[in-house]
């Protein structure tokens, strides 16, 4: 495992921070975007209590290498390394990308910036990382974690060979691809822990259904109230708050009103979120989606253009999850 734990401290500077670090609170950074609505994902920044200095648009399509423009990424680090005094980028640590950009895309940012750059996925894997608490949870976050880091680290290793300039202290090709393997060995094995977690829940299941109960899952997007209603019909405390992504594992409850009836509460959905990404969490999915009845929550406070799209994501997802789990 200590060479998978060096991968880490390898793309700390520019993908993914060291795991121990839980909390990212107080942290100052510049969203770079292409869109205009950020909304959402300056909702997940401040889950993290990140601090959004300020947004830099660009119009236009994604450029294949580096996102933005290259001329203006050069402008951005050009004024972050003369910002001092008053000056708003003072302390700026961290650079977000309001999109899933390439590994090809991130490195160059990095290389360009010289400090820690976050897409949607290493924002949302971080969030994962500081909101698992169960075992359950945290083995999902580290399969995913470092199935990010290995796309990474397939591009430096590209890189290397094409003989391009590495940036963050690049150790060589044979130095890279010795790590590469060594994420790769430990996936397979949290991957293998993963799927003997999966048997037991599977037996879990039939056994519930020997005896008789049968379950309503909760599905539905981040934050549209899951939880809320799990605890107030089955009467069981959990942890209800009013942000993205406060539940990340199962948790099982029978219904005050009716005892034969188990009620789930799980992960939700969140729109652009890879289905790699998600594949992590297919144990957690299973519990709510392989149910007899399952209930699609949205949120009522939002606008029925807000509505329409949450479920709309939700029910692709579960289409999909569905589908996968057939085949």
């Amino acid at each position: 495992m200590a060479q998978a734990d060096d991968a880490s401290q390898l793309v700390s500077g520019g993908l993914l921070s060291d795991e121990g670090l839980q909390s990212h609170a107080g942290r100052r950074a510049l969203l770079l975007t292409r869109e205009k609505d950020t909304s959402e994902f300056i909702d997940l920044a401040k889950t993290m209590d990140i601090e959004v200095v300020e947004q830099l648009f660009q119009r236009g399509k994604p450029d294949r290498r580096q996102y933005m423009g290259r001329g203006r990424l050069e402008e951005i680090a050009t004024e972050l390394q003369v910002a001092t005094g008053v000056h708003p980028w003072v302390g700026i640590d961290l650079i977000l990308l309001h999109h899933n950009v390439t590994p090809r895309q991130l490195v160059t940012i990095h290389d360009a910036f010289g400090i820690e750059c976050w897409d949607r996925v290493r924002l949302l894997l971080e969030l994962f990382n500081s909101h698992a608490s169960s075992v359950a949870a945290r083995l999902q976050v580290r399969i995913a974690r470092l199935s990010a880091d290995r796309s990474v680290l397939r591009e430096l290793v590209r890189r290397d060979t094409a003989g391009e300039r590495l940036g963050y202290g690049a150790g060589g090709r044979h130095g890279w691809n010795a790590v590469l393997n060594s994420v790769s060995k430990e996936i397979s094995s949290l991957r293998r822990q993963q799927r003997r977690r999966s048997r037991a829940q599977d037996e879990r299941r039939r056994q519930r259904r020997r005896a008789g109960a049968h379950t309503i899952g909760l599905a539905g997007y981040t934050n549209a109230g899951k939880s809320t209603l799990f605890s107030a019909l089955s009467g069981k405390t959990t942890l209800i708050e009013d942000r993205l992504f406060s539940t990340l594992e199962t948790t099982l409850a029978r219904m005050q009103a009716g005892p034969r009836l188990l009620l789930v509460d799980t992960i939700g959905f969140i729109d652009a979120l890879p289905s790699d990404l998600l594949d992590a969490f297919n144990a957690t999915l299973a519990e709510s989606l392989e149910c007899d009845v399952l209930l699609l929550l949205a949120d009522s406070s939002d606008s029925v253009d807000e509505i329409e799209r949450k479920l709309q994501v939700s029910s692709q997802e579960v289409s999909n999850r569905a589908d996968e789990s057939q085949t």
